[in-house]
């Protein structure tokens, strides 16, 4: 229990330590591929990969500053970055393109028609 606790402690200054660093924030954007919007939620997803370690009994798994970026790294892949599920009635981004797309070509057509564009 308390060398958990220790290494606990330890991965909070750690976080702190990787918070401050923005080269390493980019990055970690940069590979979960969900936008500049992700760098707000790294804080809170550092957060669920130390429940993660704790919940899966690896707190040995990360002795070092850089052996816990690696598994952070990984874990993100697999598991912190997924995104959600489409709901039955949601369309994926493309389709949403398209859909808009059509629509403007629609509309542009009619405006051309109407001979609006003179």
């Amino acid at each position: 229990m308390r060398a958990r606790t220790q290494a606990m402690e330890q991965w909070e200054a750690w976080n702190q330590e990787l918070l401050s660093d923005e080269a390493w924030r980019y990055s970690v954007v940069q590979q979960a591929g969900l936008g500049v919007g992700f760098d707000s939620q790294i804080p809170e997803k550092l957060s669920e990969f130390n429940q993660f370690l704790v919940s899966t009994a690896e707190t040995d798994s990360v002795p070092t500053l850089k052996d816990y970026q690696r598994r952070f790294h990984y874990w993100l892949r697999d598991y912190g970055a997924k995104r959600p599920k489409r709901g039955k009635n949601e369309v994926s981004r493309i389709e949403e393109l398209n859909r808009v797309g059509e629509e403007s070509l629609a509309m542009a057509r009619q405006i051309w028609l109407n001979g609006e564009c003179a």
